[in-house]
């Protein structure tokens, strides 16, 4: 499907929304400013896993939400 189109949701997949919910985090965070190359899009998704990934309480929320 093309971005912002219908989402085909996979029968009984609980993960579905978890992921979508941290993916697009993610990118929010690694394009908030214009990338130059692929190393530096690369160190941005690394330095985002590493902050959400140690970031207090986010698993929490993304569990809640």
């Amino acid at each position: 499907m093309v971005r912002g189109g219908p989402v085909a949701w996979a029968a009984r997949s609980c993960d579905l929304p978890l992921y979508f919910y941290l993916w697009d985090h993610l990118k929010s965070t690694v394009y908030a400013s214009v990338v130059n190359d692929m190393a530096e899009l690369q160190q941005r998704v690394e330095d985002r896993r590493v902050l959400i990934y140690n970031t207090t309480g986010i698993r929490e929320r993304v569990q809640r939400s």
